[in-house]
């Protein structure tokens, strides 16, 4: 196709010390199907409205989904990324059949890694 792909950090060139969003990275183990990481999402984005945070999907450009939440004002990287993760952990525990949090793809057989590291100083997420 020749298309250019972007991964922006997730802060304004003005102010790069400031998070403008939270990623949860949604990255489905080799036998969920996309179905049911269209299910997770819409899941997690009913969770984050009880929580009165906005969210919008995206898709990653690869086998998964990115659930975005919009932070205006700012916030610190370091809140930031310790709220995703204690965000995911919680999705882990709560639902350990359906989620992880932890990286190791060998873990991920019939379950949907919930990517927190986007969300540190730095990272990039697909635009």
């Amino acid at each position: 196709f020749n298309a250019l792909e972007f991964h922006p950090w997730g802060s304004h060139a003005e102010e790069p010390d400031r998070a403008d969003r939270v990623v949860f990275d949604l990255d489905p183990g080799p036998d969920v199907p996309f179905a049911e990481v269209k299910k997770a999402a819409t899941d997690i984005r009913k969770l984050l409205a009880q929580l009165e945070l906005e969210s919008f999907l995206r898709v990653s450009g690869g086998k998964g989904l990115h659930v975005v939440v919009p932070l205006d004002p700012g916030c610190d990287w370091d809140l930031t990324k310790r709220f995703a993760k204690g965000f995911a952990d919680a999705l882990a525990q709560s639902e350990p059949q359906r989620f992880l949090a932890t990286a190791t793809k060998s873990l991920r057989n019939k379950r949907i890694f919930v990517d927190y590291l986007r969300n540190g100083r730095g990272a990039t997420a697909v635009a």
